[in-house]
Formats: C-alpha cells, structure tokens, sequence
C-alpha cells in the first residue's frame, strides 16, 4: 500500500525519512520554509548511505500542507515549532497519523494545540 506522507521540517532527520519513503514510492510532501523547498524543487535530497545506497529522491515540496496525508512526521527542531505547526493546515490531518520525532518535554501540547 502507498501512503501519502507529510514531512513537516525536512532537515536532516526529515530529509532522510522523505528520501527513504520517496525510495519505497511513498507520494511524499515536504513542508518547509521557501529556501528548503525551492532547494527541494531544484536539487531533490541526496541521501549517502552504506546501508540504503546514494541516490537522490525527488518528493514534492511545498510551504504548506494544504492536501491530505496519511502520516506526518513532525521533524522540526523545538525552537521552531509554532512555526512549522502554522504551514500544516488542521483540516488536512484530521483522520492523519501524526508522529513527531521531537524529544523533550511540552511539544504534544503544543501539536494537539494547532492539530487537534
């Protein structure tokens, strides 16, 4: 089954799991700020890996989510949450897993706060 997957801030952590999903033929959005996604759009996202291969993925890019998705993976750093929460519009992730890959203490509030 293909998925459709949300990839809220896709840095490094986010990068690889768009790359690894685009791999697998994932229909994967990135959601990021213009510079990222025009990099995206431009370049895709090189992936080096000994145990993955070298390739380069191609997954759309757009500085909001404004489609439905089956899974969003919430990988932004903390400082920058509110922020990347604020390009995900909540009607789109209502019946959306959503798996954040944040670690410390007061994010679920904040996602279920934007998200519900």
């Amino acid at each position: 089954m293909k998925l459709r997957v949300g990839i809220l801030g896709p840095g490094a952590i986010g990068g690889f799991l768009a790359g690894l999903l685009w791999k697998q033929d994932h229909k994967v959005l990135c959601i990021g700020k213009n510079e990222t996604v025009l990099a995206i759009r431009n370049n895709g996202i090189r992936i080096e890996s000994s145990t993955h291969g070298n390739f380069v993925a191609h997954p759309k890019a757009d500085v909001t989510l404004t489609v439905p998705v089956d899974v969003l993976f919430i990988t932004t750093k903390a400082p920058f949450l509110n922020d990347a929460l604020a390009r995900v519009d909540a009607r789109q992730v209502e019946k959306t897993v959503v798996v954040s890959l944040l670690n410390g203490v007061g994010q679920q509030e904040a996602i279920r706060a934007s998200l519900g």
